[in-house]
């Protein structure tokens, strides 16, 4: 697509697939807004195009747009359901629940089968404290998607009528969202197995040596992937477990999943020298998550501007350390992270690949470039193109895409 729309950079079917792919699925906000905005200047009375510009303003979080934008789609088609649920989400994400309902109603009326329409009241139903028609709903998700990613479609479903006790049958239990709803949710396997299921969770891999900390999972047989489908009697998804099980128990558990930290040996733990000497103090350690994916839909809802923190960072006693993203662009203004072995330190540049301050007392470069990168004989810095930096204490990640190639490059001190 972005070779088609280099070529033909006016064409509204080109430039509207790449819209939709750069907003609801690389990340590229911003751009694919840009986009859309190029498809009402071509064909204004479509009322597509106005309710994508709408969608793109909304997950930049731009309401006032957003919300002119799916009036205007309206004014047009009143029954586009896409530019009534964004008209709702404007409305929930102002916490005017009562407004966002109608809208989400009036979706469903237009289009009984409307995912987002169904999944948005069940979300709404669920923040309400109503646990019951809540989960009940969500279960109408699209569950297909996590299937064909990672597999057990040929596994039976179970459903809340088949839910017995001491069946003793074989059940797996598959991910479907992040690590954050793999751990909350996990809470659910005790009791799932305490019902007298032979219960396997098929976690993702970095998380199952964590999981093995947990002694409410002891009797949890722990997998990376379903190796052998037909040793199972049934499957069901770790979010569809509150569902499943209310009819026996409450869908809020208030417990969380136990941890027990005295099961974590330090000999297991695979932690370079560098990073040891970096945190060897006897002060507090907090990792700190501060921004999201920025692929996320709801990107701009996970994440905080870090300036909101640092009241925080002045608690004493305490050290921070954070691997979110930062991103450059022309319009940014930040001083890039660096790096020390505790011998000399290095500063990287804001382009994919210089870096500067390289200083191992008593030689040192100042502010000098070096390790500049060129693309087409053209400088990568003068081409305007963004920049991803993740710092660790012992690298720094910088990534970046141009002209449909992408960059990576690891910066490291050794």
């Amino acid at each position: 697509l972005l070779k088609a729309n280099k070529q033909f950079p006016d064409h509204y079917l080109i430039m509207f697939d790449l819209a939709n792919l750069m907003t609801f699925k690389t990340g590229e906000k911003q751009k694919g807004l840009e986009l859309f905005a190029k498809c009402v200047q071509k064909l204004p009375m479509v009322d597509a195009a106005w309710s994508g510009l709408g969608s793109a303003y909304l997950l930049n979080r731009e309401f006032d747009m957003a919300q002119k934008s799916f009036e205007t789609s309206l004014a047009i088609n009143p029954e586009n359901t896409t530019s009534i649920l964004g008209i709702g989400v404007i409305h929930f994400e102002n916490a005017n629940f009562k407004e966002a309902r109608k809208y989400y109603e009036k979706s469903i009326s237009i289009d009984k089968a409307s995912f987002w329409g169904n999944y948005n009241i069940a979300l709404l139903n669920l923040l309400e404290g109503d646990d019951e028609t809540g989960w009940e709903s969500y279960e109408k998700r699209d569950k297909s998607q996590f299937l064909n990613k990672y597999g057990g479609s040929a596994i039976q479903e179970i459903f809340k009528k088949d839910i017995s006790k001491n069946s003793n049958q074989k059940i797996v239990i598959l991910r479907e969202q992040g690590v954050g709803d793999d751990i909350m949710f996990s809470r659910y396997l005790r009791p799932l197995k305490n019902l007298g299921y032979d219960v396997t969770y098929a976690c993702p891999p970095d998380l199952k040596e964590f999981l093995r900390l947990s002694p409410d999972l002891d009797d949890v047989k722990l997998t990376s992937e379903i190796a052998d489908t037909k040793v199972f009697d049934y499957r069901a998804f770790l979010m569809s477990l509150p569902w499943l099980m209310s009819g026996v128990q409450k869908p809020r558990l208030k417990n969380p999943l136990k941890i027990d930290l005295s099961r974590l040996k330090e000999k297991d733990l695979k932690i370079k020298t560098s990073v040891k000497k970096l945190v060897n103090s006897k002060k507090l350690k907090i990792g700190l998550a501060w921004s999201g994916s920025p692929k996320h839909l709801r990107d701009f809802c996970r994440s905080i501007d870090i300036d909101l923190l640092k009241n925080i960072f002045e608690i004493p006693n305490v050290e921070f350390f954070t691997s979110s993203k930062l991103k450059h662009d022309i319009n940014s203004h930040f001083n890039p992270p660096g790096l020390t072995n505790f011998i000399g330190v290095v500063q990287v540049e804001n382009d994919i690949s210089a870096i500067r301050g390289l200083n191992f007392p008593p030689f040192g470069t100042s502010l000098e470039k070096s390790c500049v990168m060129y693309v087409d004989d053209q400088y990568f810095l003068s081409t305007n193109t963004p920049v991803s930096f993740t710092w660790r204490p012992d690298k720094i990640t910088r990534e970046a895409d141009l002209q449909g190639i992408k960059y990576k490059v690891d910066t490291i001190v050794i």
